[in-house]
């Protein structure tokens, strides 16, 4: 119409240049001259494709089990445009951000029973997808130490030494007692120690212990 000055082209292609330039008519059909030629480019396309992740490590199958209160899942992730991040979260409980991103890991603290963990790789658009892996943890085993035996280094310093019988143990716990005047304590050690020098002791006392493998203080 008659002294019009905008326009919107609609429903055109993305990512595609159009030119244009305006010519004024007048009702008995004279025309002006062309204007200048004004040309633009319409948007890409949004991106709508969700990025692929696949858990491979521990396993690719979907299910693991361990005797070990943490495990170390890890697998790869790609997207058309590229993927910004890959995060975790068990249903037992925790979450986090995985290191990388197209090859990520990730460190999982583990409840007995089933950990249904969940990744999730995401793009710059918003688009995600996940992958789960179900880890089941069985409390390990533990078997008890043997030959502890107890030595003298000095007057009022003990040794004690033994076999650590068990695996995926988190401490060694050492029991002692003397009989007079009583006393007794309990040491909390370090997985697999197997021999701790006990200080501070009374002279000419009988001191007798005994060790243990636990999971948990």
């Amino acid at each position: 119409g008659a002294n019009v000055t905008t326009y919107v082209d609609l429903n055109l292609p993305y990512a595609t240049q159009f030119c244009y330039r305006v010519q004024g008519t007048s009702s008995t059909f004279t025309n002006s001259p062309f204007s200048n030629v004004a040309c633009n480019t319409t948007p890409a396309a949004p991106d709508t494709t969700a990025p692929n992740v696949a858990i491979t490590t521990p396993s690719s199958s979907g299910t693991f089990s361990t005797t070990s209160a943490s495990v170390t899942i890890g697998g790869t992730a790609s997207d058309n445009v590229g993927v910004t991040s890959v995060t975790w979260a068990n249903d037992r409980g925790g979450s986090g951000t995985a290191t990388g991103t197209t090859s990520w890991s990730a460190t999982v603290a583990l409840q007995t029973g089933v950990n249904n963990i969940t990744v999730m790789a995401s793009d710059a658009a918003g688009n995600k997808k996940s992958a789960v892996i179900a880890v089941t943890y069985t409390l390990p085993q533990l078997n008890a130490p043997s030959g502890l035996t107890l030595s003298a280094v000095s007057s009022k310093t003990l040794e004690w030494s033994w076999m650590d019988n068990s695996e995926g143990e988190s401490s060694q716990i050492l029991e002692w007692r003397q009989s007079s005047p009583p006393r007794s304590g309990q040491i909390v050690l370090a997985a697999n120690v197997d021999t701790y020098r006990q200080t501070g002791m009374q002279a000419g006392k009988t001191v007798c212990g005994t060790v243990k493998a636990a999971i948990g203080s």
